[in-house]
Formats: structure tokens, sequence, C-alpha cells
């Protein structure tokens, strides 16, 4: 995360310009697609820092078509590195 920033400027940025949010923010990696219902992990060798896992999809539950970007409903969420 960039100094000063935190997860609900991730969360406002998506709000504001949908999934192109996403470009403004350093990626360090992604983990593919997760069905509904299941889990995902994901490793990562990151420095120490403060970071934000956040989704950039815009589906709804269950694939019924298009939603909002994941990130403006919770699909946030900042972690530090030490």
């Amino acid at each position: 995360m960039p100094s000063g920033k935190s997860a609900n400027d991730i969360a406002a940025a998506a709000k504001q310009k949908g999934a192109d949010a996403e470009e403004d923010f350093l990626s360090f990696g992604e983990v593919g697609d997760v069905a509904t219902g299941s889990t995902h992990a994901g490793v990562f060798s990151l420095p120490p820092g403060t970071y934000a896992l956040a989704c950039f999809e815009d589906g709804k539950i269950g694939g019924g078509g298009k939603g909002p970007v994941h990130a403006t409903i919770g699909m946030v969420h900042q972690f530090t590195v030490t």
C-alpha cells in the first residue's frame, strides 16, 4: 500500500473507476478465479510492509451476470508483513 493509504482507499477507487482502479495499485501477484463457496490459497514472498488483497471482479454470486466490483462490497483485506 502506498504510504498513508488503506484498504478503504482501494474500495473508494473501485467505486469511482470500477475494475480499472486495479491499475492504480502496485501488484505483487494474483490468485486465480475462486468458485463461490470454495477456498483457494496463494503463496507470495513479500518484503516487509503494508499490503491489501482486493478483488476487482464484478460478477454476481452464482454467475448471474455483472454486479459491483467486489472490492466495493467488502472483498478487500489489509495486512502487514513484518
